[in-house]
């Protein structure tokens, strides 16, 4: 018996030698960086606008690989399932680690039991649009103009459990409106049918909405975010119109596998950072409605759990279910 215990040490020290070695030589392959979304959605943007910088830093090709489906479940998973050395990673967000947690009873996949935080990265505020025909210019019109109008009025959501379906019933509870809610099964179509005017307004990032409303097609009324973004200067925070605590972003952050070793993750935070804070960098993200919002791994584990609990109350407040 003392012998087998004595081999399990030896064992155990063995293969914890082995990780320790090869996090000292990390990374010596290149990086997949798992995106549980399509091609040319604003999650896709973002990560191959930071692959390029990562891969210099890093002395190895950072491959973006999109798995999209299943509300970022797809994608999701099959980083919950991969080896936990740091060369498999997703770049998740609110939808995948903070609302699925309470939209699905059987999610594949825990956000904080299966994942190893590393880096949070930015965000992108919800931005309160109407069809450039709806008479208002303000929060506080639109509102008037909705109460006016009481059940005649429709927002347009990429799905049920959505931040954009959640951001427009939080509005609904925090005025009395009742603006009924038509989800849609893409950001296009959403968008194609609220600039017809088949929809009346929307909550969604700015990057998809930007030509829209520079072509005069979409009325800015308000963003989301915790603060006014750069790229809308003179649009004032829901927060300032009125609604203390309405504040809701499309967030992103990367994780890897739960068990991936610590100095692997401060690797990969180093070049994070380092991405993060080249000017070039942020620039690029700010001219797509992209704010940087830089916390390393304890505060993302920290962080991600809070998200989980706030739009734990959003998703019941919505009534919306997945499954």
């Amino acid at each position: 018996m003392m012998r087998w215990r004595r081999a399990r040490v030896i064992g155990f020290s063995f293969f914890a030698c082995a990780a320790i070695a090869s996090a000292q030589t990390f990374p010596e392959r290149a990086i997949r960086l798992v995106v549980p979304q399509g091609a040319a959605t604003a999650t896709d943007i973002f990560a191959r606008q930071l692959s390029p910088r990562l891969a210099e830093l890093l002395g190895q090709p950072v491959v973006v690989d999109n798995r999209p489906g299943g509300g970022g479940i797809i994608g999701t998973e099959i980083v919950a399932k991969a080896a936990p050395d740091g060369y498999t990673l997703t770049l998740g967000g609110g939808q995948t680690h903070a609302i699925n947690k309470s939209l699905y009873s059987k999610l594949p996949y825990d956000p904080i039991a299966n994942f190893t935080p590393v880096a949070r990265l930015g965000a992108q505020a919800m931005i309160l649009v109407t069809n450039a025909a709806v008479p208002v210019k303000t929060l506080a019109e639109f509102i008037a103009y909705a109460t006016a109008r009481k059940g005649k009025l429709n927002f347009a959501s990429t799905g049920s459990g959505t931040s954009a379906h959640l951001t427009g019933e939080l509005l609904n509870a925090e005025t009395g409106l009742k603006i009924a809610h038509v989800p849609y099964k893409s950001g296009a179509q959403a968008l194609t049918d609220l600039v017809s005017g088949e929809v009346s307004m929307m909550f969604y990032p700015y990057i998809a909405l930007q030509s829209q409303i520079q072509a005069g097609k979409l009325t800015v009324l308000a963003t989301a975010g915790p603060q006014r973004s750069a790229y809308l200067p003179q649009t004032p925070t829901m927060v300032e119109s009125g609604f203390p605590g309405f504040v809701i972003s499309a967030w992103f952050a990367v994780y890897a596998p739960t068990g991936t070793p610590r100095p692997v993750v401060d690797t990969l935070y180093a070049a994070f950072e380092r991405t993060l804070t080249d000017p070039e960098i942020v620039r690029k993200l700010a001219a797509t409605g992209t704010d940087v919002y830089l916390a390393a791994p304890d505060e993302l584990g920290r962080f991600t759990r809070s998200e989980i609990e706030r739009f734990r109350k959003l998703v019941e407040l919505s009534g919306a279910k997945a499954d």
